[in-house]
């Protein structure tokens, strides 16, 4: 009813089905479902159908199977029903949002640690009359090997000044 309702009314209309997401992985939805949103933004009218979201949600739609099996099972109103599915996706959605706010914090504390170290790098090259860093790779590598690199550096230049104190 909504694709019509979408198609009838002349505006730009793009509908999401789980269909179209079977075999994609969360993040490849939730990326696919940010760009259409996206995308409907740009236009002043615009409508976007998610159809199923139950099953685009949930990520398994086995999952949601056996819940409707079960809801069968036990006899429970549709009312309720309705009002479980959303009570499970707002769980889904809020672990989700915690999941991906602990890798950006993580993301932004590794960052940190590496501008940091590179900074202790910077001065100490500078104390010990070092014309230049020693040069980072061309290929970007992770962040994670980055500091890892960059902690050897650090841990081969604090050894060189150590020893430059002792004589």
């Amino acid at each position: 009813m909504s694709a019509t309702v979408g198609i009838g009314s002349d505006f730009p209309y793009v509908k999401i089905s789980a269909e179209s997401m079977i075999g994609l992985s969360e993040g490849s939805k939730c990326a696919q479902i940010v760009e259409v949103f996206e995308d409907a933004y740009k236009s002043t009218l615009s409508i976007i159908v998610l159809d199923d979201i139950e099953r685009i949600c949930v990520g398994n739609i086995s999952l949601s199977c056996s819940i409707k099996k079960i809801w069968n099972e036990v006899g429970e109103p549709e009312e309720n029903r309705d009002r479980m599915l959303f009570d499970l996706e707002q769980e889904f959605l809020e672990a989700y949002r915690k999941k991906v706010d602990q890798a950006i914090r993580f993301r932004s504390q590794l960052r940190q640690a590496v501008a940091d170290s590179t900074s202790k790098l910077t001065h100490l090259c500078a104390s010990l009359g070092e014309q230049s860093l020693p040069m980072k790779q061309v290929k970007p590598i992770s962040s994670k090997k980055e500091l890892s690199t960059i902690l050897l550096q650090l841990e081969t230049m604090q050894k060189k000044k150590s020893d430059e104190a002792r004589f």
